[in-house]
């Protein structure tokens, strides 16, 4: 039995999708979905590792390289996504052999910081060091009463594309000291862009200046905000309510009756909101040293960072 893991080509990438169509592509043609592996814009900034067995691909996952913004530096680290074993090889472990291996891999390199989205009992990756930093979405149903609960911000559209530069410097400024969060270089705001084209974009205006920005995935019966970013001293949790508020009023003028987020709402605004557990996507992140879902509690990780 020869077992080999390592970076994988363009033969080998294309099994590992075939094996992994009945689980995430059962609704699709074969054909259909392999055309949607070959054209995703997640999967081309991810590298492809695979551990073979006698030459067969078993399992198979990607690795995006990431910055992170951590105690007031910029860090490298990386993210594991789209872990996936085949059918019939499962529960042998290989899975886990090769996660520890590209963790191992990337830990060489320095990197510092692992991010993944997880879809199932996050034990499986906090038994490789990872810590669950949340499993929870607050919802907000029906709108009226947080549209009527004060006041409302306002909120010009914007084009995300023809505004990457002013998006990355307003993200960089709101998150440059925090205890932890992704960093996003203009590449990754334009590569963050592309890959989530649901996501709609509205500047935040205070005193005749923009202070922000609002970033809203649409639904069909619903919409989540998604990223909401304020870099002004005069009132800024209020200001975040208003932000709330306006988004639910223009989610009920569009005849969508649900508001979601992954971000706990502000405090003033909580009681029109029901948290909620998810069902999958939960993050979870591997630092230097040891910690817990207490200690991650305050780290920002948006569900536009998703891959």
């Amino acid at each position: 039995m020869n077992i080999s893991i390592h970076k994988a080509s363009v033969s080998e990438q294309l099994q590992a999708d075939k094996n992994s169509h009945s689980t995430w592509g059962k609704e699709q043609s074969l054909d259909d979905y392999l055309a949607q592996c070959e054209t995703s814009v997640r999967r081309k900034k991810a590298q492809g590792w695979v551990l073979t067995l006698d030459g067969t691909v078993v399992s198979s996952l990607g690795c995006h390289d990431l910055q992170f913004h951590l105690a007031g530096e910029i860090v490298d680290g990386f993210g594991l996504a789209s872990v996936h074993t085949r059918d019939d090889m499962r529960k042998r472990g290989f899975a886990d052999r090769l996660c520890q291996h590209v963790i191992a891999q990337q830990r060489s390199k320095n990197k510092r910081i692992g991010l993944l989205f997880s879809d199932i009992n996050p034990t499986y990756y906090e038994n490789m060091g990872f810590a669950l930093h949340s499993q929870n979405s607050h919802d907000c149903q029906p709108l009226t009463g947080l549209i009527n609960s004060g006041p409302k911000a306002i909120l010009n559209p914007l084009e995300p594309t023809r505004e990457v530069a002013w998006l990355q410097a307003a993200y960089t400024l709101f998150h440059a000291n925090s205890k932890c969060a992704l960093a996003r270089s203009q590449e990754y705001w334009s590569y963050s862009i592309l890959a989530n084209p649901e996501n709609v974009f509205w500047s935040i205006v205070q005193s005749h200046q923009r202070v922000g920005y609002v970033r809203i995935a649409k639904a069909d019966d619903l919409w989540a905000i998604v990223e909401c970013v304020i870099n002004t001293t005069e009132r800024p949790e209020a200001l975040r309510c208003d932000v709330h508020r306006q988004i639910a009023a223009l989610a009920q003028q569009a005849k969508v009756s649900l508001l979601t987020s992954w971000q706990q709402p502000p405090s003033a605004i909580q009681v029109h909101y029901v948290q909620r557990k998810r069902s999958k996507a939960w993050p979870m992140l591997m630092l230097q040293a040891p910690c817990t879902e207490n200690d991650l509690g305050d780290i920002p990780i948006y569900v536009s960072d998703y891959f």
